[in-house]
């Protein structure tokens, strides 16, 4: 046997460890294809864990259940948990309520265009912001387009609307 070459190892074992290697790659790649979705959720309760700890502590220390950490856990999930599904219900909530005056800003007498209610969110921007422009190209290309088309239709009016909007992004 040549200890040189081998480095005082024999073939099958470096052809056992070369094996054992290979497939703890191969194990690897495959459960990181299993959990690669979930790490996302993962990185998400790591940053939730650490930002409510001082929350258990406090109320760890500071009640009378001091013999028993599961019941500071358990109010420390349901704090978190209620804050963190009332956030999303006001989020909603304003969402809807948005999609709702658009509706019938489009849908009410007819007059009313995604055009117009944009340029009346850009005026309202304004106020605060005095610079503030939506999109000249896309007035610019509507006003070339409302020249050639008829608006017997309300509804081809908001489709138009709707696919400048779609083209220029």
């Amino acid at each position: 046997m040549n200890r040189e070459y081998t480095n005082g190892m024999s073939i099958p074992r470096i052809v056992e460890y070369g094996f054992l290697f290979v497939l703890l790659a191969a194990v690897g790649y495959v459960a990181w294809k299993v959990f690669a979705p979930f790490m996302g959720v993962l990185a998400l309760s790591v940053v939730v864990t650490v930002l409510a700890y001082p929350l258990f502590e406090r109320l760890h220390y500071a009640a009378p259940w001091r013999k028993y950490p599961g019941i500071s856990a358990f109010l420390t999930v349901s704090i978190v948990y209620t804050s963190i599904i009332g956030a999303v219900s006001i989020l909603a909530a304003v969402v809807l309520r948005e999609a709702r005056a658009i509706y019938t800003a489009l849908s009410s007498d007819g007059t009313a265009t995604l055009g117009s209610y944009i340029e009346n969110i850009e005026h309202l921007v304004r106020v605060l912001i005095p610079d503030f422009t939506i999109n000249r190209r896309y007035r610019r290309i509507k006003r070339k387009w409302r020249l050639c088309i008829n608006r017997n239709n309300d509804r081809t009016s908001i489709s138009l609307d709707a696919y400048f909007i779609l083209s220029l992004t």
